[in-house]
């Protein structure tokens, strides 16, 4: 925190902080598609293949992938 004393730290509320995002891999039920969400690189490949299944099927499809942890 660049102000230790400040009211965000005083109140626990730090603005524009933490932006908590939807849950991305969720927005494509209502369309019956495929939503997944890889966190572990060894399961990118199989993700991107069934995300193409997917889209080859008519689809649509969302891969959130976590870049760090």
């Amino acid at each position: 925190s660049f102000y230790p004393e400040g009211d965000a730290a005083k109140s626990g509320i730090f603005h524009g902080v933490d932006i908590p995002g939807p849950d991305y891999q969720q927005l494509t039920s209502p369309f019956g598609g495929h939503g997944e969400r890889v966190e572990d690189p060894k399961r990118l490949a199989g993700a991107i293949k069934d995300g193409l299944a997917a889209v080859a099927e008519g689809k649509v499809a969302i891969l959130d992938v976590a870049l760090s942890g």
